[in-house]
């Protein structure tokens, strides 16, 4: 997915607005909402994670996000 938004041709960029995370142990959840930017073009932007930590290491495990965009 990450590869995708790369080589995408848009000029895409993300401002956060509010994030808020919490941690327990080993997993982190990560809500985040923001400001998305398509070409100029602005988009309101939320995102939920969920992240894990194996041998030292945060890895990204879940991921939703949502925009209302005509992408």
């Amino acid at each position: 997915m990450l590869g995708a938004v790369a080589a995408s041709p848009n000029d895409l960029g993300l401002e956060w607005e509010d994030k808020r995370v919490r941690t327990e142990a080993y997993v982190a959840w990560v809500n985040a909402r923001g400001t998305l930017w398509v070409n100029g073009e602005s988009f309101p932007y939320r995102v939920t994670a969920v992240l894990v930590q194996r041998d030292g290491t945060w890895l990204w495990h879940t991921h939703s996000g949502s925009s209302r965009t005509s992408l």
